[in-house]
């Protein structure tokens, strides 16, 4: 079989990424833990791209004449969190080597999270733990942008795989506190 032949897995996805050359805009609409709200500009960027979904323009709505190069086109919008990532306190524990051995495969369990309740009950257990691995695996076959495709976390006697394609609505919601 071909790649042509296998169906877009994002042609299912609510709402449809967005393709286009258009900037970069988060679809966040709240922080958690936030220690600054979101960039005004996020928020223009977010009211007039979902009001006007084939817009290719920032120019309408967040930037002056000014900000513009001439090549290039506007600047990109900061990041939602780049305020709580420059000012994270990290403490001595999370700087710290754990004495706590590493458990062999054969100790630890593995689940397979393909579904809302088992994504909940997932991150129940997550959210009491002191320490989490993660890994992401990236899709980018046919896709401009590419999207997440695989969600791997990992506790000290528990490995999680998660299908980022079936829970994409309902990860962020999930684990936003983690």
């Amino acid at each position: 079989m071909e790649d042509r032949n296998v169906a877009k897995p994002q042609l299912l996805f609510v709402p449809q990424p967005d393709n286009s050359y258009r900037p970069f805009v988060p679809i966040l609409r709240q922080k958690f833990h936030a220690k600054v709200p979101l960039d005004p500009r996020i928020v223009r960027a977010q009211s007039f791209f979902f009001a006007n979904p084939s817009a290719y323009s920032l120019v309408s709505f967040s930037h002056t004449a000014e900000q513009y190069e001439p090549k290039t086109g506007p600047e990109p919008l900061p990041h939602p969190y780049q305020t709580e990532i420059e000012s994270f306190p990290y403490s001595s524990e999370q700087l710290s080597v754990p004495e706590t051995p590493r458990l062999n495969r054969a100790e630890t369990t593995l689940r397979l999270i393909q579904n809302s309740d088992e994504l909940t009950e997932a991150a129940m257990e997550i959210r009491r733990e002191n320490e989490v691995a993660v890994d992401l695996e990236h899709h980018a076959l046919r896709s401009y942008q590419g999207f997440v495709c695989l969600l791997q976390m990992s506790t000290r006697d528990k490995d999680y795989v998660i299908d980022a394609v079936a829970l994409r609505n309902q990860i962020g919601l999930e684990f936003a506190e983690v």
